[in-house]
């Protein structure tokens, strides 16, 4: 009498093996699952808009930061140690960067973010050489070494970023979160500004209130 469930099973185990060969086990199968039906799920909702090549595109592009930094996290977390500052360093390097393109190096230049982004990688690395010196040779747990530098760039983030909240303020630049409390440094013309002149704005025309003063 023929089987009738060796065919089912012929292809279950032929499935099983392209499993192993992949080296993808239960868990990342299921996680793989449950991330298509929560894809589908949202290009349902928003009539098709999810796949979309745009949404695709920022997706791609918002998730690659994680990407790297679980990069990194993986050989830390794999020598059974665990680095608490890495978001406020990232943080910190990334207001590095936009202060020295803005406010250091020349914007026009064609070589500013290249520079930039060296100093930040620059910088980054020092303080994780910082972090694994005390680690390594000085016998400091890691938990312990990442969490001070992780208050103190907060710190950094916060002392400097506080007054610089451009969501926070109105049309002509009054810090709408205090509005008493601190003076006016932006004004209407400062987003219209042309950078090659001095007080002038795109259209040509001149600007009342002069150059902008950023901080």
């Amino acid at each position: 009498m023929p089987d009738l469930a060796s065919p089912a099973v012929a292809e279950g185990n032929r499935f099983s093996r392209c499993l192993r060969q992949a080296e993808i086990d239960n868990r990342m199968l299921a996680m793989i699952i449950a991330l298509l039906v929560i894809w589908v799920t949202l290009n349902v909702l928003t009539d098709g808009i999810f796949f979309t090549a745009r949404n695709m595109y920022n997706l791609a592009v918002q998730s690659s930061v994680v990407g790297i930094m679980a990069t990194g996290m993986v050989l830390v977390i794999v020598c059974r140690h665990i680095d608490l500052s890495v978001g406020s360093v990232l943080g910190f390097t990334g207001m590095v960067i936009a202060y020295l393109q803005v406010h250091v190096f020349p914007l026009g230049a064609a070589w500013n973010w290249p520079l930039t982004i060296l100093c930040g990688l620059a910088l980054g690395g020092l303080i994780g050489l910082w972090q694994g010196w005390w680690i390594a040779y000085r016998g400091i747990p890691s938990f312990v070494a990442t969490l001070a530098p992780m208050d103190k760039t907060y710190q950094i983030l916060g002392g400097r970023l506080s007054g610089d909240r451009w969501q926070d303020r109105g049309a002509y630049g009054q810090d709408l979160s205090n509005p008493g409390g601190r003076h006016r440094r932006l004004h209407r013309c400062d987003l219209e500004l042309d950078p090659g002149r001095d007080g002038h704005r795109l259209d040509g025309g001149q600007c009342r209130h002069g150059p902008p003063k950023l901080p």
